[in-house]
């Protein structure tokens, strides 16, 4: 009896324990998209600004690497 009981018990945890591990795998992949949709927008909206000559308040333009860049190009043009 006490061998069933805890076979269950130790079989339940690990159903339990790897839900949860995949629901953790899954919030932190959303939290990661949406912080990378959010810098996309604020690079897309500088380089529209920068297109358009106009100067936003607020930090000086930070050094983009090669994919912020890219975007800023193509943002860039799609503002002229």
């Amino acid at each position: 009896m006490k061998r069933a009981l805890l076979i269950a018990a130790l079989g339940l945890g690990t159903v339990v324990g790897f839900g949860s591990g995949l629901m953790s795998l899954h919030h932190h992949h959303r939290a990661q998209h949406d912080e990378m949709m959010q810098r996309l927008s604020e690079v897309c909206v500088d380089a529209a600004f920068d297109a358009r000559g106009i100067a936003r308040a607020g930090e000086p333009a930070a050094r983009l690497d090669g994919l912020a860049a890219e975007v800023a190009a193509r943002c860039a043009a799609a503002a002229r």
